[in-house]
């Protein structure tokens, strides 16, 4: 549900440059099978609204500045270790 750009395409073996200030991503792969998109109701898109809003100010309020003067925050792998522990979590 999150804003997604792509970008690039990597071939195995090939690698990328960052720069310090350059926005870095996660990836994940879709099995090439049939895909069934469905509507979301206004309820449903309004939760998804409300849930994105409590994560970024959840995210905001963790973030560190590494060592190299740059902001991180680790919600997101506190979250995502903490609903592993507990499938049944209300965030998962």
């Amino acid at each position: 549900m999150h804003e997604t750009e792509f970008r690039y395409v990597l071939q195995p073996g090939e690698g990328i440059s960052a720069a310090r200030m350059m926005p870095i991503g996660q990836v994940f792969f879709v099995p090439r099978e049939e895909i069934a998109l469905l509507e979301c109701t206004a309820e449903e898109l309004e939760e998804m609204r409300i849930a994105d809003e409590e994560f970024g100010r959840a995210k905001a309020a963790a973030q560190v500045i590494t060592p190299y003067g740059l902001p991180y925050s680790p919600h997101y792998l506190k979250e995502s270790r903490a609903r592993q522990k507990d499938p049944k979590s209300p965030s998962s």
